[in-house]
């Protein structure tokens, strides 16, 4: 079942309708933008994007939670008198952090996929003309300048 977004192209970077997290709209919009400007993600990665912002917005919450509280709470029982246990924020906090990792593979988030990522790139048959960089739409001459810089030895000057 396809999530719809509810969006135009007009709103290109607004989350998606049924985001409703204030914390995880600000998240998504923020990196969206950032996101789009490095042509690391496209439309159809929205769903995933917004997934992402709502589990990020659900950790920093419970993070706020266990720093007020504290990661343990003491219990009692009518066989122990006082038990010191672990509150259930940090396992949800765990959990989330799992798909947190997963997502932020998925997205570019890390630094060690956007070298990866990078690396292809550079090992990839330099283009002929600065337009037909591998990264899609034309750039300004200051980006075609750097990559020029980047792959002159590749490209045989």
């Amino acid at each position: 079942m396809a999530v719809k977004t509810s969006r135009s192209k007009s709103s290109a970077g607004a989350s998606p309708s049924w985001l409703k997290k204030p914390a995880a709209k600000r998240i998504f919009e923020k990196l969206r933008g950032d996101l789009g400007k490095l042509r690391f993600i496209s439309d159809t990665d929205d769903a995933c994007l917004a997934r992402y912002c709502q589990y990020l917005s659900e950790w920093i919450r419970l993070t706020q939670t266990l720093d007020k509280e504290g990661e343990t709470f003491t219990t009692s029982s009518q066989h122990v008198k006082e038990w010191v246990r672990l509150r259930p924020e940090v396992r949800l906090r765990e959990n989330i952090e799992s798909h947190l990792q997963s997502l932020e593979d998925r997205l570019g988030l890390n630094p060690k996929f956007r070298f990866e990522l990078t690396s292809r790139l550079l090992s990839q048959k330099a283009p002929n003309k600065p337009g037909e960089l591998p990264l899609g739409e034309p750039h300004p001459a200051s980006e075609q300048d750097e990559w020029d810089a980047i792959l002159g030895s590749a490209r045989g000057n």
